[in-house]
């Protein structure tokens, strides 16, 4: 892959959207690691990178792709980039 516009490319959303292909391609040869990881014991790694289980349990289910994901956030992640351009150093 080769990213043309770094003003549309969202690493994120791509990773996730990898994560959902390999699922769904190799569903028995796909697993996710095991705790412990780092610090901690009990929660999957998956869901202390990308904050919840949510995000793993609907890659795993396929009930909520990486697309649906993407519009579910558009309204907060407009939110937050509003308010945090509130607090940048440089423009």
């Amino acid at each position: 892959m080769h990213v043309m516009d770094i003003n549309t490319f969202n690493p994120y959303f791509t990773a996730l959207s990898l994560l959902q292909a390999v699922i769904k391609t190799h569903p028995q040869e796909f697993s996710w690691r095991e705790p412990p990881y780092e610090y901690e014991y009990t929660k999957m790694p998956v869901d202390l990178l990308t904050g919840d289980p949510s995000i793993r349990i609907g890659l795993e289910s396929g009930e909520l792709s990486p697309l649906l994901m993407r519009e579910k956030w558009a309204l907060e992640l407009g939110s937050y980039i509003a308010l945090k351009k509130e607090y940048h150093i440089y423009q």
